[in-house]
Parts: C-alpha cells; structure tokens; sequence
C-alpha cells in the first residue's frame, strides 16, 4: 500500500471515529438530561408527556384569593377518542381505569390534534391530568403553551 493511501485510511479512520464518539456523547446527554413533567404549575412549553407518563401524571396547584385564568396549549399525536385536560377541584389522584369491560363507542382516530384551556377559576386547590386511559389514549403530547395559572 502507497504512503499516501495509508495517510488516507488513517485520516478517514480517525475522523470517523471522532465522528462515532461525538454521537455516543450526545446520545448520552440526551438520555440522562430527560426530565419528568412537573407534578404542579407552571408546565412549561416545550415539555413532552410520552404515551406511559400521560397516563399517570398529574400537577396539583393552588389558586389565590383573587382568582385566576388556567392557559395552555398542546399538540397530541397519533390517537383514539378525546385527548384533553382535566380540571378537578381538589387535590386529587388522577383515577386508574375500571376494572371490567369498558364501552367506548364512537372513537375516533387522528394523527395530530391540537387542544387548549383558557377557564377562569376562583380561589382554592385544583388538579389536572390528561384525560387518557380509558377511552382515549396518544402516542405523544407537546405542550406548544405553556400551562399555567394567570392571577386576575
């Protein structure tokens, strides 16, 4: 083999084993900097809510004594049925399945759909969770803007 060929192979080597360590790093930041949405208010946009953490989540939040307005926007993806968020009074759990057969009549399925809140709330403790698990599910949900509570 010529000089010049070996001084090639060596560069071509050495570059694509810079290039393979480069992703291995990446990859790696990626995996460790995942975070888990927060459990209560603001949800930052941005935030991802995989199939598995939608069906568990929930944010507790309280609203002050002079009231507020809940905002947000989202973008869910690949579903069934009616992807939204649920507004409950309280500091509750978000409740599991029901055991049993379950009817769920009329489902319809999308490959994108956007969704929003934008409800007025008195003072006192609230819960909200995604309305998946029973008769609605997504691969995905992007919130696109950020839910929060917006003081009157």
């Amino acid at each position: 083999m010529k000089s010049e060929s070996r001084a090639l192979l060596t560069a071509v080597v050495a570059t694509a084993t810079a290039i393979a360590v480069f992703v291995a790093a990446v990859g790696a930041y990626v995996l460790v900097s995942g975070r888990a949405p927060p459990t209560s208010l603001p949800v930052d946009a941005g935030t991802v809510f995989t199939a598995n953490g939608m069906d568990t989540w929930a944010a507790h939040f309280t609203v002050g004594p002079t009231g507020g307005t809940l905002v947000g926007g989202w973008t869910a993806y690949d579903g069934i049925g009616w992807v939204d968020l649920v507004l409950m009074n309280g500091t509750v759990p978000k409740p599991a399945p029901p055991s049993g057969p379950i009817n769920c009549p009329l489902l319809r399925s999308w490959s994108w759909s956007n969704g929003s809140v934008d409800r007025a709330l008195t003072a006192g403790p609230y819960t909200v969770y995604w309305s998946t698990g029973v008769c609605s599910s997504a691969r995905q949900i992007d919130v696109t803007q950020t839910i929060q509570v917006i003081p009157a």
